[in-house]
Formats: C-alpha cells, sequence, structure tokens
C-alpha cells in the first residue's frame, strides 16, 4: 500500500498508509497522520458515505503495488466524488 497516495484539494500528497483518522468537520475532511500532522483532504465537509467510499478506494488501489495511484476529491453537484489514477 506504499504506492496509494491522496492528492487534497490543495494539490498536496499523503501517502494513504500514513492516515490514521478521518475527521469530518463542516469545513471539510482532514486526515490525521502517524507524524501527527493534519491535512484537509477537502474543501467542504463529507457524508459518511463518502468517507467509507475513500476507505473502499485506498483499500481497492491498496491490492496491486505494481502501480502508483492517486485518490483525487471531485465535486459534482455537492457531492464528493472519488476519483481514482493509475500510474
Amino acid at each position: 500500500m506504499d504506492a496509494v497516495w491522496i492528492r487534497t484539494h490543495k494539490d498536496v500528497f499523503i501517502r494513504a498508509n500514513s492516515v490514521m483518522i478521518l475527521d469530518n468537520q463542516p469545513n471539510g475532511l482532514y486526515a490525521e497522520c502517524v507524524t501527527g500532522s493534519r491535512v484537509q483532504i477537502t474543501q467542504g465537509a463529507c457524508s459518511i458515505a463518502s468517507q467509507l467510499t475513500l476507505l473502499e478506494e485506498i483499500q481497492l488501489a491498496g491490492v496491486d503495488d505494481s502501480h502508483a495511484v492517486v485518490i483525487t476529491p471531485k465535486w459534482e453537484q455537492g457531492l464528493v466524488i472519488w476519483h481514482r489514477e493509475i500510474f
């Protein structure tokens, strides 16, 4: 799972396996990492379903370590959709 990354809304990349906690706030979804850093992933709050979908995307992307994968939040009609890019 070392090759799975999450791209934040500010184009910051965080390694998916460093995320310890997802914290949903009114101004966005945050990831708390093993290093103690707190990174804002999205600009708006995410539903529980969107958070679970992110975790599922990370799990699916981590199955095959032969490629690097970047998961990016995309907003469509007020909902976050997670887009997976394979490199």
